[in-house]
């Protein structure tokens, strides 16, 4: 399969997923890597991504950054602690704020995603600005979100996509092999 036929696969499979319970038993299975974290890089949802906004309100001791895209040509992100928010270039809720970090700061970085490979390699929408802003970070601070069925997709990673430690889906928690 090709990484354009299993984002259209994974689009299809992801909208049956509108439920937010599906993204309570995302939460649930997350508790574990939240623990003693203190910085942790996450999202805000844009549909088909599983909504996590409530982390921050169930987790208040944790700081939690957001990304916020600096420039579209050059895929460059910063991650920042909001104080605020408004709408980006690309429609969806971006951080205002003066505390930034490095996702190599990061105590975990939670990050949406298609789906990924047995391997773990992340299928993004393709554009490629968490391959870039995240390269170098260690794997096991990597953790994709997506549905059980999607953890598995058959297409051959890149040499620029990014490999997670884990992904959390409704069903539980998948760990990738070292690799």
């Amino acid at each position: 399969m090709t990484k354009k036929e299993a984002r259209n696969y994974a689009k299809k499979i992801l909208s049956s997923y509108v439920n937010p319970e599906y993204s309570l038993k995302i939460a649930y299975f997350l508790e574990n890597f939240l623990e003693m974290k203190k910085k942790i890089i996450s999202y805000r949802s844009h549909p088909p991504e599983f909504n996590l906004d409530f982390l921050e309100s169930k987790y208040p001791h944790i700081s939690f950054f957001f990304p916020k895209v600096l420039s579209k040509e050059e895929k460059n992100l910063e991650f920042i602690h909001p104080t605020s928010w408004k709408i980006g270039s690309y429609g969806i809720l971006e951080p205002d704020g003066a505390e930034i970090i490095q996702p190599s700061q990061a105590d975990l970085c939670i990050l949406p995603c298609l789906g990924c490979n047995s391997k773990g390699y992340r299928l993004g929408r393709g554009g490629g600005f968490y391959d870039k802003n995240m390269k170098g970070v260690l794997k096991q601070k990597l953790i994709g979100i997506t549905a059980s069925e999607l953890s598995n997709l058959n297409f051959q990673e890149e040499i620029h996509d990014l490999q997670f430690g884990a992904a959390v889906t409704p069903s539980g928690i998948i760990f990738f092999n070292e690799s």
